[in-house]
């Protein structure tokens, strides 16, 4: 009888342990896609890295919520694997990696339609019917209703403050790519590659863009 205990509880022992060998070879940070397959050097660096691990499980709500909702499924698909070829998997680093990230967030969220601003209100009936806006209740609406559309088309402060906003993040992220001067090197520069500086120039002149755009808007 004693052997049979000792039989079991060397078996349940056995158990236990592969158990747990078999949890700590989960990676502590899950990507979108399976970190245990993750072949290439970009991919293992998601998997290792906890802040580009949250960014690509966020790129993932975004862009799903993007499919859902945009007018052009296939044509969203194309442009996300070509994202995906032609400029994350072409970083090589996590600054790179991760400015990449954020960059396309912008880029989904702004494709995502806007929800429409009069509310629905159900009837009596129990059938929604749109609300009117009324001056009093609701000054901002009925004025831009009846302004002049020349008047409409200039940038209200709401879209300004965004569009700055935006600017910034595309001059940061530009800021963060361009090689770093550093004597150290033959080249004069820590990091140096032309991808990096055509990538870092074309958002400086993205957030320029914008700045602009809002300049001329008031």
């Amino acid at each position: 009888m004693s052997r049979i205990t000792d039989g079991m509880a060397g078996t349940l022992a056995q158990i236990i342990c592969g158990a747990a060998i078999a949890l700590s070879a989960i990676p502590a940070d899950a990507a979108s896609f399976n970190c245990s397959r993750a072949e290439s050097q970009v991919e293992r660096m998601i998997c290792g890295n906890p802040i580009l691990s949250r960014l690509d499980d966020e790129l993932a709500v975004v862009y799903r919520e993007a499919l859902s909702k945009v007018d052009d499924p296939a044509d969203l698909r194309v442009i996300q694997r070509s994202w995906v070829n032609n400029t994350r998997d072409r970083c090589r680093d996590s600054q790179c990696v991760e400015s990449a990230y954020r960059i396309k967030l912008l880029d989904l969220k702004s494709r995502i339609p806007a929800p429409s601003p009069v509310a629905a209100i159900a009837s009596p009936g129990g059938s929604p019917t749109a609300s009117t806006p009324k001056s009093s209740g609701n000054p901002s609406v009925a004025q831009t209703a009846s302004r002049p559309a020349s008047q409409q088309s200039k940038t209200e402060p709401g879209d300004s403050n965004i569009l700055v906003w935006i600017a910034i993040a595309l001059l940061g992220a530009g800021g963060a790519i361009m090689p770093k001067r550093d004597r150290r090197f033959k080249t004069g520069f820590r990091n140096f590659s032309w991808t990096r500086v055509f990538m870092a120039s074309g958002l400086y002149a993205g957030g320029l863009a914008i700045f602009g755009f809002i300049a001329l808007g008031r």
